[in-house]
């Protein structure tokens, strides 16, 4: 069984601009490719990530004994303005004696069960511009809009945070669909 895209940003528009503004919160220096990233996993899911099963799992073992277990930052952050989409931080994910296998799952699973949509991605990028122009959002919708018009050109390819949101935040998480988020 697929599940369709569950962002809702196109029935939503206040709800997508709430999660950009909770994840603003947070991580103030996001710039535009870090505003597309966060449009990109709630429309398109994790397919990217798990193009090689044995690759994604040893990645987050290694990743998950790097991380420094901490509860600085949530646990779990929304994607979607409907909330089934989120990030799961390993490093808080950790500090709650997450193992990395289950998650894994989650994210075999979510891989399985979600259905990637480009053109529920395109409106989502076309509403995140809409308020940036009516100042809800930043980055400004000058900067958003040529970053937005690059990734359409080259077919809305998977990216990297920026190097400052790296530098910054240093981001270490997982997509999932909420609901198969291991127990903790």
């Amino acid at each position: 069984m697929m599940i369709c895209a569950v962002t809702g940003c196109l029935n939503d528009k206040t709800g997508l601009d709430k999660v950009v503004k909770q994840h603003l919160e947070i991580y103030p220096e996001m710039q535009a490719v870090d505003v597309y990233k966060l449009a990109y996993q709630s429309t398109m899911g994790v397919v990217h990530f798990i193009g090689n099963p044995e690759k994604a799992r040893d990645y987050l073992i290694r990743e998950m004994s790097q991380v420094p277990p901490s509860n600085d930052i949530p646990l779990i952050e929304p994607l979607s303005p409907d909330g089934r989409m989120v990030r799961v931080n390993l490093a808080p994910y950790k500090a709650a004696a997450g193992e990395p296998e289950p998650l894994f799952q989650a994210m075999m699973n979510t891989a399985e069960h979600f259905q990637p949509s480009k053109d529920t991605l395109e409106a989502c990028l076309n509403l995140l511009i809409e308020s940036a122009v009516k100042g809800k959002i930043s980055p400004d919708s000058g900067e958003l809009q040529a970053f937005f018009d690059k990734m359409r050109e080259l077919d809305f390819p998977a990216v990297h945070h920026s190097d400052k949101y790296r530098e910054l935040y240093r981001p270490a998480y997982r997509v999932i669909l909420k609901e198969y988020m291991p127990d903790l």
